[in-house]
């Protein structure tokens, strides 16, 4: 995630919020980002990592 805003929005990063602060990607942001799209964090299991048939789909909406 940081990799891809880093190459799309890199002033993101640098801007400084009114009260002094910066983004920070933290893991709290990520959950609510994952909740956001209806994904959730999951322990990757043997039957999980084939990837769905749409996958490519599934990534240009979470990009977009």
């Amino acid at each position: 995630m940081v990799a891809i805003i880093q190459e799309k929005a890199p002033e993101v990063f640098e801007e400084v919020r009114k009260d002094g602060t910066r983004f920070k990607c933290s893991e709290a942001y990520v959950r609510k980002f994952l909740h956001k799209m209806g994904w959730s964090e999951r322990r990757a299991t043997k039957a999980a990592q084939k990837l769905p048939e749409n996958h490519e789909q599934i990534l240009k909406e979470a990009h977009l």
